[in-house]
């Protein structure tokens, strides 16, 4: 779906231009059905997590924005991961496994965060 953005251009208080441009909108990629496979559970156990039909998850795989939060989470249990992997591939043969930067931060004592996160801040240049 793509948004239109139209601009009036005045000149002497008259409107002289009137430019219509399409601006595609851009989807995160989502990963479900790789993850799906990679940890070896079947459609048909995500479905009954869901408690919908086998085809009604196929649709949510293909159309994976119209998935709620609590979904998400069910998913992710049934699977057997976190929910915020859902937003990186799974890891290929050989690779290690792609953290989020939030996971990476999760175990640091409190009084130590805002250090771990000025380094990070400092190490990718902002």
């Amino acid at each position: 779906m793509t948004r239109r953005v139209t601009r009036f251009i005045r000149r002497q208080d008259i409107v002289t231009v009137m430019a219509t441009r399409k601006k595609p909108r851009v989807r995160r990629p989502f990963y479900l059905r790789e993850w799906r496979e990679f940890m070896g559970t079947k459609a048909i156990d995500l479905a009954v997590a869901l408690d919908i039909e086998r085809e009604s998850y196929y649709r949510l795989e293909r159309n994976w924005w119209t998935i709620s939060t609590g979904q998400q989470d069910i998913i992710a249990a049934t699977i057997g991961i976190k929910p915020s992997q859902l937003w990186f591939p799974p890891p290929k043969n050989g690779q290690q496994e792609r953290l989020s930067l939030d996971e990476l931060l999760q175990d640091i004592p409190e009084n130590m965060r805002p250090a771990a996160y000025m380094a990070l801040r400092g190490m990718a240049g902002k």
